[in-house]
């Protein structure tokens, strides 16, 4: 095949209006036509079609209406074609789901779909065993391959019913089939698809790859039939009576056996780089392969190399490319040539021009087209847009213009020749230095260079660039690639300001079967890389990192710096449990930290089931996200409360620079984020089952408002965070009430426990005898200090904080050279004490015409 056949010449499925009538047609037509071969089965049209009617039959049976939700839970096989259309016979609603998923995801997604009968494998049974108690509104669950605990085996059930062709449903509008999204980012959505959006789609796809005209028609598919892509292919191949030859897996061997014993002449394999695989086979030149006509791929993942590749492989075929949506059933389709690899021309970056029974146009900011050339956002409006997002109507409508374009959320731009060009998602827009950098054309160039087999680019935290161009890699088998090599590959090719600053290389980005990649997990290895190397840099012996400082339980303390080049130091423990690990206060967000966390749960195999948190403070909040799971942060109900910074130091009378400093401080050393995460609170004297081990949360207000102690009393033993600090006094951040009233009373409810051992979050570990030491001498402390505070007041009242501190304390000069850090927790604490000093009678308050708040010593 030298090119693909005009679209013109497809067959038309307008005039039907139920997604299992086509199958049907070709069912009559050549009844003995093998429809389907898998696993060295071969299943004729007439085969396939008379079981789908019995099925058809028990689910009406089994009281199964049109509009009704099935979910079947399958991997690649007949039974999953059968199970489809007997869905679409009887107008019941087919819900995919994804073969490789856990149980919390079936449980989601069978939920998400109201399903009232599950359809499943044998080799599913214990997820769907874990799953289904918790679904309600089941009202059958079916097992198609065996008799398994809890769920009725399909086969003898079958018998009992008749093959005879039931009365079709025809309603075009109806829904069809709700597909679970793959996409990049976030949960998956529930598109709802119609009986003519899916007859759209099929008619526009064997039109778009010109199957519709191909002799042979035996089209080979790898990837999952529940995926979208997948339901497509097999979906088009079964309404022209192709016959299907399904892989439920990537087996090479398999798959070239296939092709040779059964003259394959359409192949789709997902993703893009699967074909890299099985050109790699030892053998690969044994098999005949000439039979293939047309090698199908999606967009992303794709290079000349594997283009130029595919055609040394497949000489007798042409590569088709294409990109589409769940969302939007059609796309965009591109003959890749020979000479476009070669040649390496620009149109080989294209998605190619919209498919049949497609339209598409690039749009500004506003909704209005833009000229060719210019980067937009792709919409495009079908009959194969699905009708919205099942149970999510603002969804929905935000994904629609006003007159009915789908919003594709892509970032496209057309050329003069009508041709369209990826750029990236627009929220993966990457802003650098303040110029755009698209990530679409960056990963283009970046998989140019002959070592790498795939490639990802996103935006990393910069501090002068605000963003900077970061690139995850996959490289061939033997191949390396260092960044200064990857930059003077890139120079001549991209802007200088769109070149990676960083680069990652991972075994794998593990694209899904639609050839997506998962983006934020491929984010989160990148940067588990990068501070794993960091850390190694940094400290690379173990036990300058990790240290077991606990038996019974067991419990470890991992050091992490508190600034990547500082040698302050923070404390996180991993303690071992009955179930899991828990994770006592992850450390501050640098590379180094992050990498020596790594290290330690690698090194421990720790897998952490709970995650607490001391108190608010960066250097021990800051990698909180990172390792939270499933469970809820455990945190205190008090922290993260509103800050009086600015107007306790604006009274105080601080400067207005010098106030804006301190909120700056306030805001970095309490991220933001934190509270955004899904949280447990807690508070004094709760009692709780973390890992498998029981504990009682003691509060600490003082170092902030919403301080926590941990205390194990089955050991003894306490996480006393910065409350309790053996090497200086923990400064006072707290802002509610009276801090040091609240302060002595958190040393007394610590004094009060039963303490054999102490891990203080920062040091190392302490004894019973140390703790009562330490406790007696932070309370004689702050006396003496709040006494040299009355002393100071009377020497020079009446007198604002600034300027006992600044002034009186310490002459202006040596203030402005203090750290500014230094300089919050002095006048923190001071202003602390202050409060504590009025509230307790020792000194009195004016507030002058200023608005300043002056002390001065009570009268009697």
């Amino acid at each position: 095949m030298n090119a693909l056949p005009p679209a013109s010449g497809r067959p038309s499925l307008a005039g039907f209006a139920n997604v299992a009538e086509p199958f049907v047609a070709a069912a009559r037509a050549n009844p003995e036509r093998t429809a389907i071969i898998c696993g060295g089965h071969e299943y004729s049209y007439a085969e396939v079609n008379a079981r789908s009617n019995q099925i058809c039959a028990l689910l009406a049976a089994r009281g199964v209406r049109p509009g009704d939700a099935v979910a079947y839970f399958l991997p690649n096989c007949a039974a999953l074609i059968e199970v489809y259309y007997a869905i679409q016979k009887l107008g019941a609603v087919a819900v995919p789901v994804n073969a490789r998923s856990i149980a919390p995801e079936l449980e989601y997604f069978l939920r998400t779909s109201d399903a009232t009968v599950l359809l499943f494998s044998s080799r599913f049974a214990e997820v769907v065993s874990a799953a289904r108690g918790e679904v309600d509104g089941l009202r059958s669950v079916l097992c198609v391959d065996g008799a398994v605990e809890g769920a009725e085996d399909l086969g003898p059930l079958l018998d009992r019913f008749s093959a005879a062709e039931p009365e079709l449903f025809r309603e075009p509008e109806a829904l069809s089939r709700i597909q679970f999204t793959g996409g990049s980012t976030g949960a998956p959505k529930a598109a709802e698809r119609t009986h003519r959006a899916d007859l759209t789609e099929f008619e526009g796809v064997f039109g778009s790859n010109g199957m519709f005209a191909d002799e042979a028609k035996v089209v080979l598919i790898q990837c999952p039939l529940e995926h979208h892509g997948g339901h497509s292919w097999f979906g088009s191949a079964l309404a022209l009576g192709a016959t299907l030859v399904l892989c439920s897996s990537f087996d090479p061997d398999e798959i070239l056996t296939s092709i040779q014993r059964y003259r394959v002449s359409y192949i789709i394999l997902l993703p893009p780089t699967t074909y890299v695989r099985l050109m790699a086979h030892p053998r690969l030149g044994e098999y005949d392969l000439s039979s293939v006509r047309l090698v199908q791929s999606s967009a992303g993942g794709t290079s000349p190399e594997i283009v130029a590749d595919i055609y040394r492989t497949f000489p007798n075929a042409i590569m088709n490319y294409g990109w589409g949506q769940t969302e939007s059933g059609l796309g965009c389709s591109l003959v890749l040539t020979r000479e476009m690899a070669l040649k390496r021309t620009p149109r080989i970056r294209s998605i190619g021009r919209p498919m049949p029974l497609m339209e598409m146009r690039i749009v500004d900011e506003d909704g209005q087209p833009v000229p060719d050339g210019v980067v937009g956002e792709g919409v495009c409006r079908s009959a194969a847009v699905m009708r919205g997002y099942h149970g999510q109507p603002e969804l929905t409508a935000a994904g629609f213009t006003a007159d009915g374009w789908w919003r594709t959320g892509d970032l496209m731009l057309r050329d003069s020749d009508g041709y369209f060009y990826l750029a990236g998602r627009k929220r993966e827009l990457i802003k650098s230095g303040g110029e755009n950098v698209f990530v679409g054309e960056v990963e283009s160039v970046v998989r140019e260079h002959p070592a790498v087999l795939d490639a990802m680019v996103y935006g990393e935290a910069d501090p002068v660039l605000d963003e900077a161009v970061a690139a995850v890699v996959e490289l061939r088998p033997g191949a390396s690639l260092t960044l200064a090599e990857l930059q003077c590959f890139c120079r001549g090719r991209l802007a200088g300001f769109k070149k990676p600053r960083s680069l990652t290389v991972l075994p794998s980005l593990g694209r899904d079967f639609a050839g997506k990649l998962h983006r934020a997990e491929v984010i989160r290895r990148s940067r588990d890389a990068r501070a794993r190397l960091a850390s190694l840099k940094r400290r690379p012996e173990l036990d300058e990192v990790l240290t077991q400082v606990h038996s019974d339980p067991a419990v470890y303390r991992v050091t992490m710096p508190m600034l990547p080049r500082h040698a302050a130091t923070t404390n996180a423990y991993l303690v071992e449990g009955t179930q899991g690990w828990l994770l006592i206060d992850p450390g501050a967000a640098n590379e180094v930290a992050h990498g020596s966390l790594l290290r330690a749960v690698e090194h421990l195999q720790a897998e952490v089931s709970a995650v607490y948190l001391s108190h608010e403070h960066a250097d021990h909040s800051g990698l909180v996200a990172r390792w939270l799971g499933e469970s809820p942060l455990v945190r205190s109900a008090a922290a993260f409360g509103p800050s009086r910074v600015s107007e306790r130091f604006t009274a105080a009378g601080f400067a207005a620079d010098e106030v804006i400093l301190y909120a700056g401080l306030q805001l970095r050393a309490c991220p933001a984020e934190v509270p955004e995460l899904p949280s447990l609170l807690v508070g004094d004297g709760d009692q709780l089952t973390l890992a498998g081990l029981e504990m009682q949360v003691v509060a600490t207000p003082g170092h902030t408002d919403g301080h926590l102690c941990l205390y194990l009393p089955k050991s003894k033993l306490l996480f006393s965070g910065d409350h309790v600090l053996f090497e200086l006094p923990p400064a006072l951040f707290s802002e509610t009430g009276d801090p040091v009233a609240n302060y002595f009373e958190s040393l007394r409810r610590v004094a009060a426990l039963d303490v054999e051992t102490v891990l203080p979050g920062h040091g190392r570990a302490r004894g019973r005898d140390e703790l009562a030491t330490r406790l007696r001498r932070l309370r004689r402390h702050h006396e003496r200090r709040q006494a040299e505070l009355v002393a100071l007041v009377a020497a020079h009242q009446p007198v604002t904080a600034a300027e006992l501190i600044i002034t009186h304390r310490a002459p202006h000069r040596e203030w402005t050279k203090v750290a500014p850090g230094r300089r919050w927790s002095i006048a923190s604490t001071t202003l602390a004490r202050l409060e504590h000093l009025v509230a307790s009678g020792a000194l009195a308050t004016t507030i002058g015409p200023d608005g300043l708040i002056r002390y001065h010593v009570e009268s009697n």
